[in-house]
């Protein structure tokens, strides 16, 4: 008490400037010297404990508060008394820019989690970490559809992404002995190439992004009555442009430029074994690992209207061996479209509904080299119906989240 009645003295003696005003901001970078003889104390979230009405102060780096200072409290373990603030609530304050040093170690937890986890975004752990940086990012006001040139977007999307998250493809299988996450062909292809009961393992997924900067030659704009037209891409492939993806882009003013988008999924078909024979009931005998690549193509453009969200169109994919020189052959006798087995009724009736809705061609053909190729000429996507939210992107990193939900996690 007389301690109290002491330091209530001193502060009424105090010059107005060094008075303690009714709100101070405590931050993790520097704490303000108390007008007491008390050491410098953390700076940090506070809790009380009633007992000894000691204050307990953890360490917050990532806070800047607006807090109430309350009475003196008495510390027994420097014989002097502290301030305590009254803790706010979260929605009371925005969480602060992180420094370089705290950014890289909150990017650098995530990403453990991340492989300690097998790539799993649905734990806590991860969310946890996910909200600093979202919060992080949305202070920067940064805004990813304007393009890297612009002050409000510094970095730059085009270029090529491993996807860190695990593949979102339905009814996983398994995973095999390295750890590789085990699906059917058909769930990976959304059962556009046969057989559909082919087991494989995927090994890497990436996003490739690039500007397009002359999506529509001469004689394609000419040609009006198509339903799409074929522009050339990085890797000497075609892919559909929609016409209705081209009417948006001639009609609109875009802060950003028309990107592909596409998703490159790097796999092995699996030999034959009595395990995954169990799997699958192929009747096909694979016997030996074949490595392959399967891509879908499509499409982004910045929506007109929400910041940071990518409007996506998808417009077909492609599936081809990835050693033509070892493994050609041998692809040839599994995708041999004469003695390919026919769908069942529930795939049959997908693909009927993809030809109906999506103006699906599926492959019934084999390039020379082995590839096979289909397109949607009515193409999946579109502003308000397929997007990604950017919540998180630097130079090295960047998370996104799907309209349903889906968090995407990518490295360069």
């Amino acid at each position: 008490r007389d301690l109290r009645s002491s330091f209530r003295q001193r502060l009424s003696k105090s010059s107005s400037s060094n008075k303690v005003s009714a709100i101070k901001n405590v931050t993790t970078a520097s704490a303000s010297p108390l007008p007491t003889d008390c050491s410098d104390l953390p700076c940090g979230t506070v809790s009380e404990n009633d007992e000894d009405e000691s204050a307990v102060i953890s360490d917050a780096t990532s806070s800047t508060l607006q807090v109430d200072w309350d009475i003196p409290r008495y510390d027994k373990s420097s014989n002097c008394p502290i301030l305590v603030p009254d803790v706010p609530k979260v929605d009371q304050y925005r969480c602060p820019l992180l420094s370089d040093h705290q950014l890289e170690s909150a990017k650098a937890a995530l990403i453990a989690d991340l492989k300690q986890s097998g790539g799993c975004t649905d734990k806590a752990s991860f969310k946890s970490g996910l909200q600093i940086l979202k919060s992080h990012y949305q202070h920067t006001e940064h805004d990813v559809r304007f393009d890297s040139t612009s002050a409000s977007n510094p970095f730059d999307v085009d270029g090529t992404w491993l996807t860190l998250s695990k593949p979102t493809f339905s009814e996983c299988l398994g995973r095999n002995d390295n750890g590789d996450y085990i699906y059917t062909l058909g769930r990976m292809s959304f059962d556009m190439f046969r057989p559909t009961n082919l087991v494989c393992s995927i090994q890497g997924i990436y996003n490739t992004v690039h500007k397009q900067e002359n999506p529509f030659t001469t004689a394609n704009s000419a040609n009006t009555d198509s339903k799409s037209s074929a522009a050339n891409i990085p890797n000497g492939k075609y892919m559909a442009i929609p016409r209705r993806l081209r009417k948006e882009v001639q009609k609109h003013k875009h802060n950003g430029h028309l990107r592909s988008y596409n998703i490159v999924t790097a796999f092995t078909i699996e030999p034959t074994t009595s395990t995954n024979q169990s799997m699958s009931s192929t009747t096909i005998p694979i016997h030996r690992p074949i490595r392959a690549v399967m891509t879908t193509y499509g499409y982004y453009l910045p929506d007109p209207d929400t910041p940071n969200r990518l409007s996506v169109w998808f417009t077909g994919g492609s599936l081809e061996v990835n050693d033509e020189v070892h493994d050609l052959q041998e692809w040839k006798s599994i995708f041999r479209p004469d003695e390919l087995p026919k769908r069942d009724v529930s795939e049959y009736a997908k693909l009927l509904a993809a030809k109906i809705l999506l103006g699906a061609c599926v492959p019934d053909q084999m390039e020379e080299d082995g590839t096979m190729s289909y397109i949607l000429k009515r193409p999946i996507g579109g502003h308000g119906s397929a997007y990604c939210d950017v919540l998180y992107m630097d130079d090295t990193l960047r998370i996104m989240q799907g309209h349903h939900g889906t968090i995407y996690v990518f490295s360069r």
